[in-house]
C-alpha cells in the first residue's frame, strides 16, 4: 500500500483522533509503525476517485481499501500530493455499520458462518 518511507507519509489532521478511538493508535508514530509493519492485513480495493476537497489543481486521486486489522475490519484512503511532495493518508477508521462487526467476523473466520455471495 504506501511505499516510499514513514518520512513521506503525512496524516490528515482527524486521522489520529479516529484511529485512536476505533484502533487504540494514538500517535502519528504508532499508525505509520502498523501500517510499515503490515498491520493492515488483507487489504481489499474499493475505489480511487479524486479528493474534490482538495485545494491542489488537478486534484489528487484518492485510492480507498479495506483491511483487517485483528478482529477489527477498517478503511484507509490516502492520497499523493504534489504541493507536499508527500503521501497524505486522508481516513483511516473502522469501516461502515454495512461491515462485519468484530463478533460476526471472527465467527466468519473460525468457519462458523457461510460466506455471502
Amino acid at each position: 500500500m504506501l511505499r516510499g518511507g514513514i518520512g513521506k507519509v503525512t496524516l490528515m489532521g482527524w486521522v489520529v483522533k479516529s484511529a485512536g478511538r476505533d484502533f487504540s493508535l494514538w500517535t502519528q508514530k504508532e499508525i505509520l509503525e502498523i501500517i510499515a509493519s503490515g498491520g493492515l492485513q488483507n487489504p481489499v480495493y474499493i475505489n480511487s476517485k479524486e479528493f474534490v476537497r482538495s485545494t491542489e489543481i488537478p486534484p489528487p486521486i484518492c485510492d480507498s481499501y479495506r483491511f483487517e486489522c485483528g478482529f477489527d475490519e477498517g478503511y484507509i484512503s490516502y492520497f499523493f500530493s504534489n504541493e507536499q511532495k508527500k503521501w497524505v493518508i486522508k481516513s483511516l477508521h473502522r469501516a461502515d455499520e454495512e461491515s462485519e462487526t468484530t463478533f460476526t467476523l471472527a465467527f466468519r473466520k473460525a468457519g462458523y458462518l457461510l460466506e455471502e455471495g
